[in-house]
């Protein structure tokens, strides 16, 4: 029979260390355990018996906040597993937050948003004073065979049962990275240089809208279909020419399309396209290690993608009291480091080193001429576990995923069979260096690893310069598989992009020796100098 146990004075969970716990059924979900008041400062304990909290919501729009705080809705979607009997008999103050607003207690859902309830609880039907470890974190029962003053928080994503499956685009242009209504315009219209090619464009409109669906919780990437460019560009008056923009073009809008190939629902978006001020008169920001090409000048350049950041973390703290010195920037008069050196200003800089949040950043630089350029990216701050792990994201190729590999020895990786897709969640536990490609460990006291290249904030408090040779290539070691939807084979180019008159078929598998980055596009070298193959077309292990 459970205890009857009166429970008063918990804190709500705060997200400052904590250590990740996948839970099943929710997008990205994730319980996560603070130190409370631990009995031990040990983790990981082999001795004592295991307690496993699992948080699952299932929360619509339409769902109240505040119907998630009760203490049957936290006995409801909060699972005790590993002792029986043992259960949840009582909570503090609990509250739900919003992730992508640092913490911020809600009161009403939006779809596809991520948020966390954060409580703490007692547990009860254990053994009197005795130890336990719960999600690898050790307390000690009272004598009544209670665990009290237990922090946990777990995450879930809103849906909108109106829309589920219906796909649509985000909108990339826009700081918080918002979903387009269907048929809408992207935020801010792109450049384009005349005689530009439709490749380029298509990479382009890539890189400012990206189809995406919501189904039971889950988002997945889609696929863009660019439709006929050609003739969308005709009906405006603009003729393509070997497959490149004409020098009169001035500018234009292209419709894209993506489709759910489950139910078949479709979705459109609108880029609109103008042509380009001479971009070397704006002022240009580099990067430290790439003194060749600017990160930015005028529209122009790649720009930064986002900063993933510890809660609390040195890299975190360096990062709020000097963006700039922290990812070594500089800016100059125009496309040329020996024009002379001028100031770049941070425009805004909200981040909060201690909260867990996604912080819109903003750069400007002015020259002496008045042109300006200014450099916009995320800063994720994401949860740091007290065990030194850290939870962290998987950057790949959208709808694709990184092999997860079994260490041998100093000298060997064996592929385990299993994949982490691009965008999920994982927890880094520790990390190996084999053949000098470094690798993180993924699941926690088991042998599966992933390439740290693979993971966002490798370098989240050190700066690694990539080794590059005096042809601008960054050494990359790996095998890629060849991706090709199309029909027949894949073409390879030159260093230069001149494509060479070789082939390689789809699915077949080569090693790599660099990548470089080519007429703004990213290619792989499988061979020799006259070898590259785009990324677009190649699968990276």
């Amino acid at each position: 029979m459970k205890k009857n146990v009166k429970y008063l004075g918990m804190a709500a969970a705060a997200l400052l260390a904590v250590a990740p716990v996948a839970t099943t059924g929710v997008a990205n979900a994730a319980t996560v355990i603070t130190d409370g008041n631990q009995a031990s400062g040990n983790n990981n304990t082999t001795t004592a018996p295991r307690i496993t909290l699992n948080g699952s919501v299932n929360a619509t729009v339409s769902t109240k906040p505040s119907e998630l705080t009760t203490l049957s809705a936290v006995q409801r979607d909060l699972k005790v597993s590993g002792i029986s009997g043992a259960s949840v008999v009582g909570i503090g103050n609990t509250v739900v937050s919003n992730q992508q607003t640092g913490g911020v207690a809600v009161t009403s859902f939006q779809a596809g948003q991520t948020y966390w309830v954060q409580t703490s609880v007692a547990i009860a039907g254990l053994k009197a004073n005795t130890k336990y470890s719960v999600n690898g974190h050790d307390y000690t029962s009272t004598a009544r065979g209670v665990i009290e003053n237990v922090p946990v928080s777990y995450s879930f994503v809103a849906t909108d049962a109106a829309i589920q499956g219906q796909p649509y685009f985000v909108d990339y242009t826009t700081a918080n990275h918002v979903n387009l209504a269907n048929g809408a315009f992207a935020y801010k219209a792109q450049a384009f240089t005349p005689g530009e090619s439709i490749a380029d464009i298509q990479d382009t409109i890539a890189a400012t809208v990206a189809p995406m669906v919501n189904e039971n919780g889950n988002t997945r990437p889609l696929t863009i279909n660019y439709g006929d460019i050609t003739s969308q560009l005709a009906n405006q008056g603009i003729t393509v020419t070997d497959g490149h923009l004409p020098l009169s073009a001035s500018s234009f809008y292209l419709t894209v399309s993506t489709t759910n190939p489950v139910n078949g629902k479709t979705a459109t978006a609108k880029v609109q396209f103008n042509k380009a001020d001479n971009y070397k008169n704006f002022p240009a920001i580099y990067q430290d290690g790439n003194k060749d090409n600017p990160i930015k000048q005028g529209n122009m350049g790649k720009g930064l993608g986002t900063i993933y950041l510890g809660v609390g973390s040195t890299g975190a703290k360096a990062f709020f009291s000097d963006p700039i010195g922290y990812l070594k920037l500089k800016a100059y008069t125009v496309n040329n480091t020996q024009s002379g050196q001028i100031d770049l200003k941070v425009l805004s800089n909200n981040i909060n080193p201690n909260k867990v949040g996604v912080y819109p950043i903003t750069l400007r630089a002015t020259n002496p001429n008045g042109y300006t350029t200014e450099l916009t990216f995320n800063v994720i701050v994401n949860p740091v576990a007290t065990d030194g792990s850290r939870v962290a994201t998987v950057q790949y190729k959208a709808g694709y995923g990184v092999n997860v590999w079994n260490v041998v020895n100093s000298s060997n990786v064996s592929f385990s069979g299993k994949r982490v897709m691009a965008g999920q969640s994982v927890t880094i536990y520790g990390e190996k260096t084999v053949n000098g490609v470094k690798y993180y460990q993924i699941t926690k006291n088991k042998n599966e690893y992933i390439q740290a290249q693979y993971v966002d904030g490798a370098s989240a408090d050190t700066t690694t310069k990539p080794s590059t040779d005096n042809k601008g290539e960054e050494s990359v070691s790996g095998v890629l598989t060849v991706r090709y939807d199309g029909k027949g084979k894949v073409g390879l180019t030159n260093a230069n992009g001149k494509y060479t008159g070789q082939y390689v078929s789809k699915n077949s598998r080569w090693k790599v020796f660099a990548k470089k980055t080519i007429n703004g596009r990213e290619f792989y070298r499988i061979g020799n100098q006259n070898q590259w193959i785009p990324a677009d077309f190649s699968e990276l292990d």
